[in-house]
């Protein structure tokens, strides 16, 4: 049995400021040492208790990572940049996505929004409903019914390297081919019937855009305008979000082809001219340009 070392960390067993009881000062566990939290655990149909039998994150991303044609996933919150960006990285792959979610958040909806800018710059579908509960993935190899949400303590995050931080959750798995169809089904129906994030997004700053036409330009406007003048804004943002992540794209295949990590500024250049010949023919003029933007010195050549 391994012993632990308060003196390595004084502060594992210190209760939260938010928690005065003595009932809760005896049994409240901050973190865990990691070699507690198992990792690269196999996946079976068994019910699995987190962070003792697996680490949520890890074991998530491995479902998830497994899956050859879809992901379906249900949370009643999703504040987690990680977890996104590990969710962009599967879409780059192919993999379709989608995303029943909580549109509000109590402490992160400033994340929350530009995370889902990211995730809708990628195709991944993300739809709301009133107060959703289920938390669970399906994908074309499981079916996963858990208790977490994709939040930084429901999936679990290092405090050190020697500590891991986890909320204790459940997860159970169901390989079984006729009960994963049947649940892909319900989803899809369900999912078809909820309503588009992105428009729950716009009416958050529906009223920004009525300020903004009053305090600048002394002009009223009516509520139509404010929310097709939302979507336009909202779909902007989502559009640098996509020009971003395609620039990145062609880098990193530029680099397959050299054979090598380290990207220069001319890889870089390239890519960005790849980008715009992407999209139309350009003459060297044209090229020259729009390379302007960037401000200094390069060999077009």
């Amino acid at each position: 049995m391994m012993m632990i070392n308060l003196d390595d960390n004084p502060l594992l067993f210190e209760l939260p400021r938010v928690i005065e009881t003595e009932t809760h000062r005896n049994h409240w566990i901050r973190h865990y040492p990691s070699s507690l939290c198992p990792v690269n655990i196999p996946i079976e149909d068994i019910l699995y208790l987190t962070p003792f039998d697996c680490r949520g994150r890890d074991f998530f991303m491995s479902i998830i990572s497994s899956a050859s044609e879809f992901a379906y996933i249900s949370a009643e919150s999703f504040t987690d940049p990680e977890f996104t960006s590990f969710l962009i990285k599967m879409r780059l792959k192919g993999l379709d996505i989608r995303i029943l979610s909580g549109a509000t958040s109590m402490d992160f909806q400033d994340r929350m929004n530009n995370m889902v800018r990211e995730l809708l710059s990628q195709d991944i579908g993300i739809r709301t409903i009133e107060d959703i509960h289920a938390k669970l993935i399906i994908t074309d190899k499981y079916l996963v019914v858990s208790s977490i949400n994709l939040n930084r303590m429901n999936l679990g995050f290092h405090i050190t390297r020697k500590y891991w931080r986890e909320n204790t959750e459940s997860i159970s798995v169901c390989s079984d081919v006729g009960i994963i169809e049947q649940a892909k089904t319900q989803y899809l129906d369900i999912y078809d019937k909820s309503t588009d994030i992105e428009n729950k997004i716009a009416e958050k700053i529906e009223s920004l855009v009525g300020d903004m036409l009053t305090s600048k330009f002394d002009l009223r406007s009516r509520q139509e305008v404010k929310m097709l003048f939302a979507r336009l804004i909202i779909r902007k943002e989502i559009d640098v979000k996509k020009f971003v992540l395609e620039i990145g794209k062609i880098t990193y295949n530029l680099m397959k082809v050299f054979n090598r990590n380290m990207v220069e500024k001319n890889d870089f250049v390239s890519a960005l001219i790849l980008y715009y010949l992407s999209e139309r023919k350009h003459d060297y003029n044209d090229l020259n340009d729009k390379l302007t933007i960037l401000n200094i010195e390069i060999n077009l050549n």
